[in-house]
């Protein structure tokens, strides 16, 4: 699991671990971690596994309970960081919230930073079906970078792209 480990200048004794969403990396957090940075935080960002510049293993079941609970934990509790400020985005929103409830004593605060409320709304009674996971698996092998730039692009950016959002 990569992971981006920022140390303050002047550091505050908190810790904040930021988890991205589906479609986004721990470098997507720059602007992010340098704010809470320069506030003293050391700021911990994971790639989750399988995405950015994590592993991406063949036959790993990707789920809740083990992207962000059991690998983030494992990963605060080698890098000696006993406790801290969750922060999740968008699907790392959900992610944010199983690690709360999975560790609540190793959780000072839970922040959801989120576009929309994924994983915290039933979407069945709205007629939204859910799908299989072979079916979320062959939709996923049809993904590329510039397809996620241009869906990013149309639905965080209001259709326009910058350089620095190609973290």
């Amino acid at each position: 699991m990569a992971y981006l480990d920022v140390h303050p200048a002047h550091p505050n004794g908190r810790t904040a671990v930021l988890l991205h969403g589906k479609n986004f990396c721990a470098a997507t957090w720059k602007q992010t971690i340098d704010t809470l940075s320069d506030a003293g935080y050391r700021v911990i960002a994971p790639d989750q596994i399988g995405f950015c510049k994590s592993t991406k293993p063949v036959r790993y079941q990707y789920m809740f309970q083990q992207q962000p609970a059991r690998n983030t934990h494992a990963l605060l509790q080698a890098l000696g960081v006993p406790s801290a400020t969750v922060i999740g985005h968008s699907t790392g929103g959900m992610l944010a919230v199983r690690y709360t409830l999975m560790y609540p004593r190793e959780t000072e605060q839970l922040v959801l930073v989120m576009v929309n409320p994924i994983g915290l709304e039933d979407w069945k009674p709205k007629g939204v079906p859910s799908i299989s996971i072979d079916d979320w698996y062959a939709r996923e092998l049809k993904t590329s970078a510039d397809g996620i730039r241009k869906y990013e692009q149309n639905t965080y950016y209001a259709g326009h792209w910058r350089a620095d959002y190609e973290p």
